[in-house]
């Protein structure tokens, strides 16, 4: 089983380094140079399945944040299976900031709530300029998670796990519907 998943947000928000932990590029912890993306990078790996699912090979899309690339967006975003919108937590925002990553990459690929989770990104700060608790707009469906690869690296494993477990299961209920309609066609 596949499942391409977009990773998408504001610039320097963390989205390559959540990428490489996600993918076990990078441990806990590790520092790094803020390299902007350019335009997408592609992050492969697989899952370990278990008695009740299967392994799941994931294409994690690192999606860049720059405006400049907003026209490539929809592209990018075509055949995704699952959603990360993902913001720096320490910064504010605002949800009509977050809501400019829905229409491209959630709505434009049809991707459901349960497909869909939020991460503000609070990188080992104890200085929070934001609610997390409330997200409205498009958005205020997903779920949101508080991350910090640093300080509660199983947290992000964690909610990572509970999208996963949400793209499983629309993958499974789409193929089994092509399916159904195959049949049904002869």
């Amino acid at each position: 089983m596949e499942a391409k998943i977009v990773l998408v947000g504001p610039s320097k928000s963390g989205k390559s380094y959540m990428a490489d932990f996600l993918s076990d590029d990078v441990t806990s912890g590790e520092e790094r140079e803020y390299i902007p993306t350019r335009g997408c990078r592609i992050v492969s790996f697989e899952t370990n399945g278990n008695k009740k699912t299967d392994a799941l090979n994931v294409e994690l899309w690192d999606i860049s944040g720059l405006d400049s690339y907003e026209n490539v967006w929809p592209a990018l975003a075509d055949g995704a299976s699952g959603a990360i919108v993902m913001y720096d937590g320490t910064k504010p925002i605002d949800s009509t900031e977050l809501s400019k990553w829905f229409k491209p990459f959630i709505k434009g690929a049809g991707i459901k709530t349960g497909q869909c989770v939020v991460f503000a990104n609070n990188p080992s700060s104890d200085i929070r300029d934001i609610d997390f608790t409330d997200l409205d707009g498009p958005l205020g469906k997903a779920s949101l998670f508080e991350t910090d690869i640093t300080t509660d690296p199983e947290g992000v494993r964690d909610a990572f796990n509970a999208l996963l477990k949400g793209v499983k299961q629309a993958i499974v209920t789409k193929r089994d519907n092509e399916e159904d309609n195959m049949l049904n066609n002869m």
